[in-house]
C-alpha cells in the first residue's frame, strides 16, 4: 500500500485559468485489444477496428477507422486525449468534489476555497464564495465535508467543538442564504458526522464515525436512520433508487433503495477484487478507485489501471481509457472526483487543482506506433510518474513498463532475474532498467549498460543534478548509473549521547550510556536479530567489500563485535511483552504488506520519529531520513521542553557521508532507442517528476531547493502540523511539527552536498550477513564463524 503524501502549498489566487491542451490517450497494448472482464475473469478481445459493443446495452467508442501506421500496417485508431487545466491558483485540490446543477452549469465544491462555477462545461472556471462561508473562514472552523445538491442549496458539516474536544454539526444553507440547522440523533458509538452524499434527485443523506448507520437528512432539518449498511461508505454515488457504495475493504455494494434490497453483481465485485483489491482513500477526500454513474445502468470505474465502463448485470467490465497512456496512471495525481459530460467526454479532478478533461478523438493512433521499453523488479512510483509525463510530451512513443515481480505475483527475485539476464544477452532486454535489486556492477563488468555522462554532463538550468550524487558513481570508463532519490541517514539524541556516535563503536558506546542512565526507556524500538543488522547496514555495507570486489573479513569482524553491544544494550531490558509485540506487528506487516517489518524499507526509517521518542518508545532517533517531513519531525523534538538539548547528525558507521541510492536508473548498451531512452532519463530526473517523488530527497538541485521553501500551511510561529500518539496502556503525547529554520534548511542541504558514499544493497551478500549474524547474535556460533560462514554462503550463491 502506498501512502500519498498531498503537498499544501497553492499559488495565489488569479483571475484567468491556463489552458493546456495534450494529446495523447489511452489505449491498449497491442492495436484493436480491448481488456474486458468476462463472468469476471476471462479476458475478451475485439480486434474489430470499429466500435467496440458495450455490455448488455449502450456502445462506448474505443476505436475508429484503420489506416497505413508505420511501416505500411494497418493501425487502429481512435482513442482518448486529454486536454489539462490548472486551477490550482483558485482550488486547493484536498476536499473537491465535481457536480452538475439543474441549468447545466458545472460546479466544484472546495472545502478550503469556496465554489468554482463553469458556465462553459468546464473549459472556464470562476470562483465564488458566500457570506456564511466567509464566516466560517474567518471563525477558522474546520469544515469536515461539504456539497451541493442540483438547485446550489448548500450542506456543511463542521466542527463546532471547544478546541479541544472534536464535535460536528450540520446545516443547510439555501441558495438564497436561509441557513437550516440539521439534527441527527446519533448512537453512543457514532462519534460525530462524517461526510454527506446527495443523490441525482437531491436526496440527502448522511454517514458517520464509529457505525455504519446511514441517516437522511430532510429538507427541513431534521433527519431520520435511513439504513443499516453492510460496511462503512467512504464512497457513495446515488442515481435514481440506487444507492452505490464503496466500503474499501469489501466489494461495492449496491442497494435498492425502493426494493430495499442489494443488488448482486459479481462481475463487478470479481473486477474490484483482482484489479483493485488494496484500494485506499483519505477520509473520503482521494481514492484509489472512484465510481460513478454514467447514462441508464452504466457504471464507470476510475483508477491507476484507467477508465472502465460496466452495466450492472452485465458480463464484462469494459476499458475506456488506459492508465497507462494518461493522467490515471500517474500516482502522482491522486482523482478526488469524476463526472461524466455529454458527447462521451468526461472530467476528473485529481490533486493540486489539476482539471483533466477525456474526450475521445478518432484521428488519433489508438496506441502510439512507437515505443520504448522500461523495465523495474519491483513496481516503482516515480518510474510511473516520470512515464505519464514522458508521454504527455511525445504522443508518438508508447512507454512499455514492465515489472518482474508484481504485486501479486508469485515470481521469485531469482526467476526474474534469469528471464532478464536471458533477453539481455539475446539483444532483446529492456531499454531502461531501474537497477534496484539487479546486478548492477556484473552489468557493468559486461559492458551491458551504457555511458550517461554525456547526457547528465550536458544538463544545465532547472535540470542540474547535485554534482557529488552524479560524482558517485563516476568512474575512468564512465557513468553507468545515477539515483533518482537519495536518502540521508542520521541519528539524534541528547547532546552528551551524539557527541559520542562518530562511527558505529561510538553508536555502540551511545547506546550502552543511554541503557545504563535510562533503563527503563527504549532504545531502537527493533526487538530482532536481523532488523538491528538491517537498521545499520545502511552505513557499514559499503566497507564490506574491498575495491576488487572480494569481501573485506576485517569490516565483517568489526560490524559483528559492534552490532552484538548495540543488540546487547537493546535486548537486555526488554521484557517479553514488548518483543512478543514486535513479533506480533512484524506477522501484521507481512500479511499486508507481503514482507516483514524486518524486511521492508520501512525498517529503515520508521525510527526517525520524534514522537515514538516522545513516548518513550525510543532514546535514540535513528535511520534514514526518506523525504522532508521526516526531517521536520526530527529537528522538532528539539522544540519540545525537556528536549532541547537534542542534537542532529548525519549517521556514519564503517563508512561515512553515506546516502542511500534508490530508484538507480540505466540505459542498456544495445537499446535500439538510444535518443528516446536518454530523453526519458532526462524527465526522470527532469524538476517536474523530481518534485513529486516517494522514496527520498530529489538529485535535481531545483527540485530540492523548491521543497525547502515554506508553504502556505506553516502558522506564524512556525508550526505545520501536530502528531500525537496512544497505545493501550493509557499513554498520549502530542508534538507539533515545526518547518525547519534557517539554520536546519541549512544542514540538510549540507549534508546533501557533502553525501559521497552511496549505500546500494546486495541482496546475495546482506542476506549471508544477516543469516549467520542471527546465529551469531543468540550465542549459537563464535565470531569467526560467523565471518567464515558469510564467505562461504556469498560463494555458494555466486556460483549458483
Amino acid at each position: 500500500m502506498r501512502i500519498k503524501y498531498l503537498k499544501k502549498g497553492l499559488a495565489s489566487l488569479l483571475l484567468s485559468v491556463m489552458l493546456l491542451t495534450t494529446v495523447f490517450g489511452c489505449g491498449k497494448d497491442g492495436a484493436g485489444q480491448t481488456a474486458q472482464t468476462e463472468s469476471g475473469s476471462q479476458e475478451a478481445q475485439d480486434t474489430s477496428g470499429g466500435q467496440t459493443q458495450g455490455d448488455a446495452g449502450g456502445q462506448t467508442q474505443k476505436e475508429g477507422k484503420e489506416t497505413n501506421g508505420n511501416n505500411g500496417e494497418n493501425q487502429a485508431m481512435g482513442r482518448y486525449v486529454e486536454e489539462i487545466i490548472d486551477l490550482s491558483d483558485r482550488c486547493s485540490g484536498h476536499n473537491s468534489t465535481l457536480s452538475v446543477q439543474k441549468d447545466g452549469s458545472l460546479v466544484i465544491v472546495d472545502n478550503q476555497k469556496g465554489f468554482l462555477v463553469s458556465e462553459d462545461n468546464g473549459f472556464t472556471w470562476q470562483l465564488e464564495t458566500a457570506g456564511w462561508y466567509e464566516d466560517l473562514l474567518e471563525e477558522e472552523i474546520y469544515i469536515m465535508d461539504m456539497k451541493m445538491d442540483s438547485e446550489g442549496n448548500a450542506y456543511v458539516i463542521y466542527d463546532d467543538g471547544d478546541g479541544e474536544d472534536f464535535h460536528t454539526s450540520m446545516k443547510i444553507v439555501k441558495a438564497d442564504g436561509t441557513e437550516i440547522p440539521v439534527t441527527v440523533s446519533l448512537t453512543e458509538e457514532e462519534r460525530y458526522l462524517r461526510n454527506v452524499w446527495i443523490s441525482d434527485t437531491d436526496r440527502v443523506f448522511v454517514t458517520v464515525s464509529g457505525s455504519v448507520n446511514i441517516y437522511e437528512v430532510k429538507a427541513d432539518g431534521t433527519s431520520e436512520k435511513f439504513l443499516t449498511a453492510e460496511g462503512r461508505p467512504e464512497l457513495m454515488q446515488i442515481r435514481g433508487n440506487l444507492m452505490l457504495m464503496d466500503c474499501i475493504v469489501s466489494a461495492p455494494l449496491i442497494y435498492d433503495m425502493e426494493k430495499e434490497e442489494y443488488i448482486e453483481d459479481q462481475v463487478l465485485a470479481d473486477f474490484v477484487q483482482q484489479n483493485y483489491k488494496n484500494r485506499n482513500t483519505n477520509g473520503s477526500s482521494w481514492f484509489d478507485l472512484y465510481l460513478f454513474w454514467g447514462e441508464e445502468d452504466v457504471l464507470y470505474l476510475a483508477g491507476e489501471g484507467g477508465l472502465y465502463r460496466h452495466v450492472l448485470g452485465g458480463s464484462v467490465v469494459e476499458e475506456v481509457a488506459d492508465g497507462s497512456l494518461c493522467t490515471l496512471g500517474n500516482p502522482a495525481y491522486v482523482l478526488l472526483s469524476m463526472i461524466p459530460l455529454e458527447n462521451n467526454e468526461f472530467l476528473a479532478l485529481f490533486n493540486g487543482g489539476r482539471l483533466v478533461r477525456f474526450t475521445y478523438d478518432a484521428e488519433v493512433p489508438t496506441v502510439p506506433g512507437e515505443s520504448l521499453k522500461v523495465y523495474s523488479l519491483r513496481e516503482n512510483d516515480t518510474l510511473r510518474q516520470a512515464i505519464s509525463l514522458f508521454q504527455s510530451e511525445n504522443p508518438g512513443i508508447f512507454v512499455e513498463y514492465e515489472i518482474g515481480m508484481g504485486a501479486d505475483s508469485s515470481v521469485t527475485r531469482e526467476d526474474a532475474l534469469k528471464n532478464l539476464n536471458t533477453r539481455i544477452m539475446a539483444g532483446e532486454g529492456p531499454d531502461v532498467l531501474i537497477l534496484d535489486e539487479l546486478p548492477m556492477d556484473s552489468y557493468i563488468e559486461k559492458g551491458l549498460l551504457a555511458d550517461l555522462s554525456g547526457v547528465l554532463d550536458g544538463l544545465s538550468g532547472e535540470d542540474v543534478l547535485f554534482t557529488n550524487i552524479v560524482d558517485a558513481f563516476r568512474s575512468d570508463a564512465g557513468i553507468f548509473a545515477v539515483p533518482c532519490e537519495v536518502q540521508i541517514p542520521v541519528l539524534s539524541a541528547e547532546e552528551k549521547y551524539i557527541s559520542q556516535m562518530k562511527d558505529l563503536q561510538g553508536i555502540a558506546d551511545g547506546l550502552e550510556m543511554i541503557d545504563q542512565d535510562k533503563p527503563e526507556k527504549g532504545l531502537l524500538g527493533i526487538y530482532s536479530e536481523k532488523g538491528i543488522m538491517r537498521n545499520f547496514s545502511m552505513v557499514c555495507a559499503p566497507a564490506w567489500k574491498k575495491a576488487d570486489g572480494s569481501i573485506s573479513e576485517e569490516a565483517l569482524t568489526e560490524f559483528y563485535t559492534e552490532i552484538k553491544r548495540i543488540y546487547d544494550a537493546q535486548m537486555q531490558g526488554a521484557s517479553e511483552e514488548i518483543v512478543a509485540r514486535y513479533e506480533e506487528s512484524n506477522a501484521y506487516f507481512l500479511q499486508e504488506t507481503g514482507a516483514t517489518i524486518d524486511d521492508s524499507e520501512y525498517l529503515r526509517s520508521r525510527g526517525v520519529s520524534g514522537i515514538s521518542c516522545l513516548a518513550d518508545d525510543i532514546s535514540l532517533i535513528h535511520g534514514a531520513l526518506s523525504y522532508f517531513y521526516s526531517y521536520m519531525d526530527a529537528v522538532s523534538v528539539s522544540k519540545v521542553k525537556g528536549y532541547e538539548d537534542f542534537k542532529i547528525i548525519p549517521m556514519t558507521g564503517q563508512s561515512s557521508n553515506v546516502f542511500l541510492a534508490e530508484t538507480l536508473v540505466g540505459i542498456s548498451a544495445v537499446s535500439g532507442q538510444r535518443q528516446q531512452a536518454e530523453a526519458f532519463l532526462k524527465v526522470l530526473l527532469g524538476k517536474e517528476n523530481q518534485s513529486n517523488l516517494y522514496y527520498g530527497f530529489a538529485v535535481n538541485k531545483a527540485a530540492f531547493e523548491e521543497a525547502l521553501i515554506p508553504d502556505d500551511a506553516v502558522s506564524e510561529d512556525g508550526i505545520y502540523g501536530y502528531h500525537s500518539m496512544g497505545n493501550q496502556d493509557g499513554l498520549y503525547v502530542e508534538m507539533a511539527v515545526y518547518w525547519p529554520d534557517e539554520e536546519q534548511t541549512a544542514l540538510l542541504k549540507g549534508w546533501m552536498e557533502q553525501a559521497a558514499t552511496p549505500y546500494i544493497e546486495d541482496p546475495i551478500l546482506e542476506d549471508a550477513v544477516y543469516a549467520e549474524g542471527t546465529e551469531y547474535l543468540q550465542g549459537k556460533q563464535s565470531l569467526q564463524e560467523t565471518v567464515d560462514g558469510v564467505i562461504k554462503r556469498t560463494a555458494l550463491s555466486l556460483a549458483e
